[in-house]
């Protein structure tokens, strides 16, 4: 890159800058790469290959070799590198944020707002996000609404995992990293194995074709239990992925794929108090984890605190047929996913009087989910100034979960669990899609597509009874957009788009007021503006968005006993921008950053907010210790008058940026990523400070083998991973703590 076109290229993205709008985009595995330039970007948000300066939306691309050198094993950790996306979440049950539109339901039935794609299967229980995919060729994280070609709630946006297709060329990767949690702060040492391997090859030439990939994750954990000092909270990941390509003709091929992933991991559910607030501190001689990184228990035979069993196993097939007029693509899965979490959700080691007054509990979750799922669409070649894509989707679910509470003479005659709840929840859904693309000139593109979709919810609840619930939701999801190429390397865009989210049939709702109210669908009309320039040696983006979100669901606790409650907000308004850059400044050397600014986030109405207070029951006056009524200790569920505040899990500023350098035989980065503040629940009690993460890398390579050395979290900072408000107590569940290692990997 020379000084002129460097100046050139500054000057124009300073005028960029002026106007607003764009979106945000990384390198992509199947790109073509000037001499010394950037990869031409290339993605499948609009359901066929474009380059990203062909598409009107926000788009963030990043390949597995940028994974890995900001150290990312999983899509949960992807925050560090696309502006925009966190992560909130409960245990395994990882709930992703984009622009800060996030959900805070697990219930039964329900789905989170940002759709998982995994080589283009919805992956509705997300329970993924947590694993690793040892061969990844790309993510795309879209943001804002994908209402009409993905639809299914994508109302904040669609993460999609592309991996690698099987290969006629013989094809082998194998990365082995060991690491050690260094023990810094309150974090425990311990090490750290990941392991991965990919595998592919003809079976039979320019016919048939098959890939295997593999990996363990394993630590046996960095936390302390306060009680004891032993090191406890195990992370154990398995995972599998075979798939076969088959191609009779040049013009046809069906891929079938098959996954198998285990998921053993204590850690992902054992907590520690935020700031000591938990039901046991209320009882003198009860053990309180006060700091990051430790926990506490109360043992148990019946209800293991230390349990968390996930399985999840899915098939599926893909059919593409080229023809003359455009592209036929069927995709057919099924998916079983069986999880299971037992945990104390007090949190601490508490007194006898503590678990005989139903303060300190156990608490166990488990679910079973089968889904079946068939999508079928044709994207045409142009015809002229036309073009379209159309096509057809099909979902089908059944969602059983159980939830179990410790029984409180356990310490002293163990008894079995108390079913708390036991329901079952059926979805079936259906819709019809299309977009058309004219292209009057040259230079100006108009896209318009609806997607029309019907579901039906069909519940029935065994404890507490209720059922069976039949409730049936319809929505009109419409986009348009207008694409103009002021210069061939700077376009210009203007969208208008809807999300939309199902309702609930209120089966889960026994303690709304009245009991089993339904809880409505979400939508979220979105209008984004923005602006793409490209050269070979530099990109920059822009964009801007304003969201009115309507009936935005919140999970609460409320009422006697603390039983969660969905309900549904007033309006929200939400606005902010998008910028990021990439920019190769030598050969070697290159820089790429993004910041997401959102500086409106705030319910407009929301006067009957339901949350976990700090308020107390009391024990009996006059009687220290006396608990006559239990539960004395707990928090008081609570109603405050939201209206005005911020959203949840919405930070105002998220920012990244990755230096890089790469030659033949040596590669050296480091990933530095921010967030400002973020309020984790309605009342405001965890609040996540603001943060920055650093990670980096360094390796040498030589006839394919790479040896290098690696640091993640290097700030050690202990950032709230996941959370979790009850009368028992306000639970934390921290991020890994600083970790360094070695690596060697070998490829050809």
């Amino acid at each position: 890159m020379n000084f002129r076109t460097s100046v050139s290229s500054a000057s124009l993205i300073a005028s960029v800058l002026l106007f607003g709008g764009a979106a945000n985009a990384q390198t992509d595995a199947g790109a073509q790469q000037d001499a010394g330039g950037l990869d031409e970007i290339v993605v499948t948000a609009q359901r066929r290959s474009e380059k990203l300066q062909e598409v009107p939306l926000t788009i963030a691309a990043v390949t597995s070799e940028n994974l890995t050198r900001a150290g990312v094993a999983s899509v949960r950790d992807l925050q560090t590198l696309v502006s925009g996306l966190t992560f909130g979440g409960t245990g395994n049950l990882a709930a992703p944020a984009i622009r800060g539109v996030s959900s805070t339901v697990t219930v039964a039935g329900t789905e989170n707002g940002n759709a998982l794609y995994i080589d283009g299967v919805y992956q509705s229980a997300q329970v993924l996000l947590n694993a690793e995919f040892p061969d990844v060729e790309r993510i795309e994280v879209l943001k804002g609404p994908q209402g009409t070609l993905f639809g299914r709630n994508a109302i904040g946006g669609a993460i999609r995992v592309i991996t690698q297709a099987p290969s006629f060329t013989p094809t082998m990767r194998v990365s082995l990293e060991a690491g050690q949690y260094l023990g810094s702060g309150s974090s425990r040492s311990a090490p750290h194995l990941n392991a991965k391997a990919y595998v592919s090859g003809p079976i039979v030439a320019d016919l048939l074709a098959a890939s295997v990939s593999g990996g363990i994750n394993y630590t046996p954990g960095f936390q302390t239990r306060v009680t004891t000092g032993q090191r406890v909270g195990e992370i154990n990941r398995k995972n599998i992925r075979a798939k076969l390509l088959f191609t009779p003709t040049t013009n046809a091929s069906l891929t079938l794929a098959g996954h198998y992933v285990t998921n053993n991991t204590p850690g992902e559910l054992l907590g520690t108090p935020y700031k000591g607030l938990t039901a046991a501190s209320a009882y003198p001689g009860s053990v309180i984890p006060t700091k990051p990184w430790q926990t506490d228990y109360n043992d148990d035979p019946f209800v293991s605190p230390l349990t968390t069993r996930l399985r999840d196993h899915g098939v599926s097939g893909t059919l593409k047929l080229d023809f003359d007029a455009g592209t036929l693509t069927s995709i057919s899965a099924y998916n079983l996913t069986r999880n299971k979490q037992s945990t104390s959700i007090h949190n601490a080691n508490g007194t006898l009087s503590c678990l005989l007054n139903f303060s300190c509990i156990a608490f166990v979750y488990q679910i079973r989910q089968r889904v079946y799922q068939q999508d079928v669409n044709f994207s045409s070649r142009e015809f002229g100034i036309f073009s379209f894509t159309a096509g057809a989707f099909y979902y089908n679910s059944k969602t059983n979960t159980l939830n179990f509470t410790g029984g409180p003479l356990q310490p002293i005659a163990p008894i079995f669990p108390l079913l708390t709840q036991d329901n079952e929840a059926k979805t079936k859904a259906y819709a019809a899609y299309g977009e058309v693309t004219v292209k009057p000139t040259d230079r100006l593109s108009l896209i318009a597509g609806v997607r029309q979709s019907h579901e039906v919810k069909n519940d029935v609840a065994a404890l507490p009874t209720a059922g069976p619930i039949k409730k049936t939701f319809n929505a009109t999801t419409p986009r348009f957009s207008v694409k103009y190429e002021v210069t061939p390397q700077l376009n210009a865009y203007a969208t208008y788009s809807v999300g939309y989210k199902s309702g609930l049939s209120g089966v889960t709702n026994p303690g709304s007021i009245p009991p089993f109210a339904p809880v409505k669908p979400e939508r979220l009309n979105a209008s984004e503006i923005g602006l793409k320039f490209a050269s070979s040696d530099l990109t920059a983006n822009l964009s801007g968005f304003y969201y009115d979100y309507k009936n935005k669901q919140e999970s609460v606790n409320r009422g006697a006993g603390g039983q969660v409650v969905v309900q549904n907000t007033g309006p929200v308004k939400m606005y902010g921008l998008d910028f990021d850059a990439n920019a190769r400044i030598t050969r070697e050397f290159s820089v790429r950053g993004g910041v997401t600014w959102i500086p409106k986030a705030e319910y407009r109405d929301f006067p009957d907010a339901n949350g976990t207070s700090l308020l107390r029951v009391p024990f009996d006056a006059g009687m220290p210790g006396t608990c006559s009524t239990g539960g004395c200790g707990t928090f008081v569920p609570g109603t405050l008058d939201a209206t005005g505040t911020r959203l949840l899990r919405a930070p105002k500023v998220t920012a990244n940026g990755t230096i890089a350098f790469d030659n033949d035989s040596f590669d050296a980065s480091a990933t530095l990523s921010y967030s400002s503040a973020v309020k984790n629940d309605i009342f405001g009690v965890q609040t996540q400070p603001a943060y920055a993460l650093l990670s980096a890398q360094a390796g040498y390579k030589f006839d394919g083998i790479r040896v290098g050395v690696y640091g993640r979290n290097l700030t050690n900072k202990a950032i709230i991973l996941a959370n979790l408000t009850s009368l028992a107590g306000f639970t934390t569940i921290y991020n890994q703590p600083r970790e360094v290692g070695v690596s060697v990997s070998y490829a050809f």
